[in-house]
């Protein structure tokens, strides 16, 4: 069993599955659940299926987040995740709901995800407006970002990988 950490009265345990406890789970008539801790835990189906679910609370209300299902998403990558939630949880965030934002960005076409509109004026000065911000380079910016275009075909997309 992992280590014990107080949580005010109560005491629970961190990490308390194993790798091997995860590659032994065999189906059974019923879903149920090996617990990893802090929420976290693998529900296996009837079907063999191994799906990683975090339990956690928002709002007052229970709610569930899937993970994904193992071994495409590993125990050290669910653990992460279990961590990147509770951080959110933290900051007032629901990750159920950032989750499913996320997933509506991908929906979206790619027209309306670079959406964007240009203005240049006569003494050089270039603006960009996106939906939620204002870039305004100055005219000596703007020279500057031609000659690198004009360098750079590619937008320089490349120089990131480097």
């Amino acid at each position: 069993m992992g280590k014990q950490i107080k949580n005010g009265q109560k005491m629970f345990p961190q990490n308390s599955l194993t790798l091997s406890e995860i590659k032994a789970a065999q189906p059974k008539a019923k879903t149920y659940k090996l617990a990893a801790g802090g929420g976290l835990y693998l529900a296996i189906a009837p079907n063999g299926g191994k799906y990683w679910r975090l339990k956690y609370r928002f709002g007052g209300k229970e709610k569930t987040l899937a993970l994904g299902v193992y071994p495409a998403v590993t125990y050290p990558d669910a653990l992460a995740a279990r961590e990147q939630a509770k951080a959110l949880l933290k900051k007032g965030s629901d990750p159920s709901q950032i989750k499913r934002e996320a997933a509506k960005l991908k929906q979206k076409p790619a027209s309306q995800k670079t959406s964007f509109r240009m203005a240049l004026t006569q003494v050089g000065w270039l603006t960009i407006e996106t939906e939620t911000k204002i870039l305004s380079l100055s005219p000596a910016q703007t020279n500057a970002l031609k000659a690198f275009l004009a360098a750079n075909p590619d937008g320089g997309t490349n120089d990131f990988n480097k």
